[in-house]
């Protein structure tokens, strides 16, 4: 469940920041022409796209990379960590030997569930 509960979380945030980084550029269309400027010279603007540029390619998307590299090895070690410490092997033998056990080794059982026709009567034979 921990392993389950650890991959449901890394697909959910990694969902979430798909829709931020696909969408990144849409948030700089209508800013083009907006550059930032000296503080000295107002006239002095950026180039355009220096925004962009420095903000989203240099400093969101290596944030955004690096949180997707994080999360994928997050689930990739939960998904090794499931396929080696967890099996479906319980390790269960059957236990039963012929000629030891038979029909007679359980018949004792057959009278007392044939009594119990409500809860009451359970109460009274089970022990």
């Amino acid at each position: 469940m921990v392993v389950a509960l650890g991959v449901a979380i890394t697909g959910y945030t990694l969902g979430e920041n798909a829709v931020e980084l696909i969408s990144y550029f849409d948030h700089y269309d209508d800013k083009t022409n907006s550059e930032a400027d000296e503080k000295t010279d107002s006239s002095a603007d950026d180039a355009a796209g220096t925004a962009a540029t420095q903000d989203v390619l240099i400093s969101q998307l290596i944030t955004a990379f690096a949180g997707y590299f994080v999360l994928t090895a997050i689930s990739l070690g939960g998904f090794i960590f499931t396929s080696s410490f967890i099996g479906f092997e319980d390790g269960f033998e059957c236990d039963l030997q012929e000629g030891k056990i038979s029909q007679a080794t359980y018949a004792g059982m057959f009278p007392i569930l044939a009594a119990q026709t409500d809860r009451a009567s359970c109460m009274e034979t089970i022990q």
